[in-house]
């Protein structure tokens, strides 16, 4: 196993990123919103692990736990568009080339839409094994 340690490592140029992104933004309990990303990142890693997720998708889910409510929460002023380019390109795909597409695919299904109602977004969120881990 790769172990969180690595993990972090591996992605640290986009926690940066991202903690410089949101770094006026609180989360819904008034604490600074990369606790927050950071926290899903860590129990999406140790719920893969206890189910038996390999180290690719181990790194896939802690790296969709870091983004999984980035677009949601775009702060104001910021283009989504880019934000997706940026972290796409920031993330150490190097390390596992295969698991792109599947976290593509997570990301876009974990991110809940303007307009969608909840059981919508449940309904696109349970497409993909990693969204529901995540989730």
């Amino acid at each position: 196993m790769m172990g969180i340690d690595k993990v972090k490592a591996e992605t640290l140029v986009l926690r940066m990123y991202l903690a410089d992104i949101y770094r006026d933004v609180l989360d819904k309990a008034g604490n600074g919103y990369m606790a927050h990303l950071n926290y899903v990142a860590e129990a999406s890693y140790s719920f893969g692990d206890s189910i038996g997720l390999n180290d690719e998708e181990l790194h896939l889910v802690y790296v969709l736990g870091l983004v999984h409510d980035t677009l949601e929460d775009l702060p104001t002023g910021q283009d989504g568009e880019a934000l997706i380019c940026e972290i796409t390109y920031r993330i150490p795909w190097y390390f596992f080339p295969s698991m792109y597409t599947e976290f593509s695919d997570a990301w876009m299904r974990i991110t809940r839409n303007k307009g969608m109602s909840y059981s919508q977004y449940l309904d696109r969120v349970k497409g993909n094994k990693y969204s529901c881990i995540v989730k």
